[in-house]
């Protein structure tokens, strides 16, 4: 029950020891698909991902032909987390360095109150960012900066 065997142009083309995400699959237009669809989506082209059973292993497909075992699965998954959560520590820090810019534009023309406001902001990305920075390298977030009120962890 739910085991799919994989089509054997698929078998057949995968034994050749080509790639076939380098030559295409038309699985979409002809509407062989390489088994049921997975909830997963494929790490290098967004794609949906396919459960192939080959007897106890379980590989995954997408329509253009990339594929992977579970082990492979997980580690271009892990991979494209940890570069995900880099770029978003990268974007909290450049939203507080320009938030504080933008308060010192705005002190400089007198308008305390949105300048106050723009800090608030700057010191709310400088927590979230050491959140971040704490689930990458493994360490808690530094205790100097101390969350603003109403953010929450």
């Amino acid at each position: 029950g739910g085991e799919v065997a994989v089509p054997d142009s698929i078998a057949a083309f995968s034994d050749s020891g080509h790639d076939i995400a380098d030559v295409g699959n038309n699985g979409l237009q002809n509407g062989t698909l390489p088994g049921p669809p997975s909830p997963f989506r494929c790490p290098e082209c967004g794609g949906a991902l396919w459960e192939l059973r080959e007897g106890h292993l379980i590989r995954f497909q997408c329509h253009v032909g990339h594929g992977f075992n579970s082990d492979s699965l997980v580690a271009a998954q892990s991979n494209e987390l940890e570069e995900a959560l880099w770029a978003a520590l990268r974007a909290l820090q450049e939203s507080a360095a320009l938030r504080r810019r933008m308060a010192e534009h705005a002190r400089g023309r007198g308008m305390k109150a949105i300048a106050d406001a723009y800090e608030e902001h700057a010191r709310e990305s400088d927590v979230r960012a050491e959140m971040v920075r704490g689930v990458l390298t493994g360490e808690p977030a530094r205790k100097t900066l101390e969350a603003p009120t109403g953010v929450k962890g």
